[in-house]
């Protein structure tokens, strides 16, 4: 009997002794929580590729998986402070703390409060002795920026890092740059990246934040001293990991205006400044006449999906225009401010009378097939004519450049077209600029943006001024 009684110690001494984290789908432990023995399954744990043991095993609790708070410090990078008066762990990382109390279903995430899910709290369970706090691991995880799965086969919890975002940009190096008076800072992202921007004084400091974008240049921090066009130095880092934020910081002799924009044929994100010396050497007395397409009983070309017509939009992109112009110093006038119909010669009349110095049509673009997109300018060949000086493809070139440095659009190049009227006939300089095709669906989107409508006025005028220095 003796025998017998000494076997079965032995068999029960070995099968305690097998790790947790091997658990089949019929493990079951009995725990104390909340001052009663409860039978919980419990569940395997795999971390970073690597099977995972804790002193008191993870297991399954009103269907969470429930695991040791030091679990979370020791295999996920994170420090854990517990407060035994209030019965709180707090988990810290470089950027997220969460607080979580036992037994509430409310945690506060950097200082926010969130409900758990399901309503699952920490609990203290104590298991052979050992009490443990126990917290949800799914939603600590997730808080955390990491991925979590579950593998039923197994019953395992499988944690990871987030598979790389397909929208993940990736600074692969910052140059600064002029272009005719304008600096630049550009940067190569690879993708359009959203950022925040925070305005900073004592020194003038334009701090941006691109979001989602790694920091992959061979110096850990970017530091160029620039001295140039108002701008003193820059600073770039890789400012957080998680999630991924790269940090480029302007020191400015004075804050001035810019504009973001992304080039999507050099993938980079843009910051282009628009100085006082820019606009300060434009004379007053340059007139540009604006001439917004069709109008009133013309409507142009009208968008297959939205209904978008053409007239109304290069209304508003001539107003946007407008504006910039007379802001920087230029005298202008539009062809038709409101929607009313206005001949081809009158236009030109109009432009040829004032003595303008340089027309610009404005018109969005359309084809029998929704595939074609993309801007173009169109202008009259005065090069084969001798007695015209104009140097219009000079000119059309110009705004080509802009226009696809700023929206990103593709390049279809600048068009010699003898026969368009207001074109031939004017005196001045003149462009017609086809900012995008109404029948191409993407293209739609765009034009029915404000955000997009502004970038061609944008592009508009910084050929404007370039043309004119």
């Amino acid at each position: 009997m003796k025998k017998i009684i000494l076997t079965v110690v032995m068999m029960i001494t070995l099968f305690s002794s097998i790790p947790y984290a091997n658990a089949n789908s019929s493990s079951r432990v009995t725990m104390l929580m909340d001052g009663k023995n409860v039978a919980l399954n419990v569940v395997n744990l795999r971390v970073f590729g690597k099977p995972m043991e804790t002193d008191v095993p993870p297991v399954l609790y009103n269907d969470r998986t429930l695991v040791p708070v030091r679990f979370v410090a020791e295999s996920m990078g994170a420090e854990v402070e517990w407060n035994q008066g209030q019965y709180t762990a707090t988990i810290t990382t470089e950027n997220k703390e969460i607080l979580l109390k036992v037994d509430s279903p409310v945690a506060i995430i950097n200082g926010e409060e969130k409900r758990l899910p399901d309503g699952v709290a920490p609990k203290i369970i104590t298991y052979k002795g050992k009490g443990r706090t126990m917290v949800p691991l799914r939603f600590v995880a997730e808080v955390l920026g990491l991925e979590v799965n579950w593998e039923n086969h197994t019953r395992t919890v499988v944690i990871d890092h987030k598979k790389a975002n397909s929208n993940e940009g990736t600074v692969k190096d910052i140059r600064f740059t002029t272009e005719a008076g304008f600096p630049q800072i550009r940067i190569n992202t690879g993708r359009a990246v959203d950022h925040e921007v925070l305005k900073l004084s004592g020194p003038n400091r334009l701090v941006f934040d691109f979001h989602n974008t790694k920091f992959d240049l061979k110096e850990n921090v970017l530091h160029q001293s620039i001295k140039q066009e108002g701008v003193i130095n820059l600073r770039a880092s890789q400012f957080k990991t998680n999630p991924l934020v790269t940090r480029l910081v302007l020191e400015l002799e004075e804050f001035k205006d810019y504009e973001v924009s992304y080039n999507q044929n050099s993938g980079e994100m843009i910051i282009s400044f628009i100085n006082q010396s820019n606009t300060d050497s434009k004379k007053p007395e340059i007139l540009v006449v604006i001439d917004p397409g069709h109008g009133g009983v013309d409507p142009g070309a009208i968008s297959p999906i939205k209904g978008l017509l053409e007239k109304e939009i290069a209304l508003d992109v001539s107003h946007r225009l407008n504006k910039l112009l007379k802001e920087a110093g230029f005298k202008t006038y539009m062809t038709r401010e409101r929607d009313v119909t206005v001949s081809l010669a009158d236009r030109v009349t109009v432009a040829n009378q004032m003595g303008a110095d340089l027309f610009v049509s404005v018109h969005a673009n359309a084809a029998l097939t929704p595939n074609a997109h993309g801007v173009e300018h169109l202008y009259y060949p005065s090069e084969g004519n001798p007695q015209d000086h104009r140097g219009n493809r000079r000119l059309a070139q110009i705004f080509q450049n802009q226009m696809i440095q700023m929206t990103g659009a593709r390049d279809r190049g600048v068009v010699p077209r003898e026969n368009l009227y207001v074109l031939r006939e004017t005196k001045m300089p003149a462009i017609l600029s086809e900012i995008g095709f109404l029948t191409n669906p993407k293209e739609e989107e765009k034009l029915a943006t404000q955000e997009y409508r502004q970038l061609a006025a944008e592009a508009m005028f910084r050929s404007i001024v370039m043309y004119f220095q």
